[in-house]
C-alpha cells in the first residue's frame, strides 16, 4: 500500500491560496481550470519545500499576481 503524505503545512496552505488567487480565472488549452496544473504538480512532491515550489512555479510568469500586495497580506 502506498504511504499517504501530508502536504498541508502552514506554509503550503498559504501557497495553495496564492496559487489559487493567481490562477483562479485562467483555463488551460483544453478548457480546464489552470490551477489544477500546479495543484497536480504539487501532489507529486515529497516535502514541504518542493510542494511550495510546485504550487508557485507559474505564479509570477503566467498571472497578474502582485507579490508586494500578497507579502503584506500573507505575512
Amino acid at each position: 500500500m502506498k504511504e499517504e503524505k501530508n502536504i498541508y503545512t502552514t506554509l503550503t496552505t498559504k501557497d495553495l491560496s496564492i496559487a489559487y488567487e493567481a490562477h483562479k480565472d485562467q483555463v488551460d488549452k483544453s478548457g480546464l481550470p489552470y490551477v489544477f496544473h500546479p495543484f497536480h504538480f504539487a501532489e507529486q512532491m515529497n516535502d514541504e519545500y518542493t510542494v511550495c515550489v510546485a504550487l508557485l512555479h507559474d505564479v509570477i510568469g503566467d498571472s497578474n499576481y502582485n507579490p508586494r500586495f500578497d507579502k503584506c497580506r500573507f505575512s
